[in-house]
């Protein structure tokens, strides 16, 4: 039996701009980059961290379906790494929730509901 490889985790401590989605997207962009150079393999990130926390009446324009290319797009940047985001998803039914997503080789692995 050959030993288990270690597993490198960053924690990316962030201060989202409140309802900056694109702005926040491009941070977590920037920190993936770096935590690869750094060659870690899973990257997590604050609760609302693509969203900002605060969000009370901002929170319907700021969320995103699983389907959104954006979240794609940051999906896309995981092709040797993982990492843990956090935004508010709509459902189909358009209601709001806290969510986290694993990203991992490209695509959306997983999703729960806070």
């Amino acid at each position: 039996m050959s030993p288990i490889a270690p597993l490198r985790i960053a924690l990316a401590q962030i201060a989202p701009r409140l309802g900056f989605l694109d702005e926040n997207l491009a941070r977590h962009r920037e920190l993936l980059a770096e935590a690869r150079s750094q060659r870690a393999g899973l990257v997590v990130f604050p609760e609302l961290g693509l969203t900002g926390y605060l969000l009370q009446d901002l929170a319907s324009e700021v969320a995103m379906r699983l389907d959104d290319p954006r979240l794609a797009a940051l999906a896309a940047e995981t092709r040797d790494l993982s990492t843990v985001v956090s935004f508010v998803e709509e459902s189909g039914d358009h209601r709001l929730f806290i969510a986290a997503a694993l990203l991992e080789d490209g695509a959306v692995r997983h999703v729960h509901r806070k």
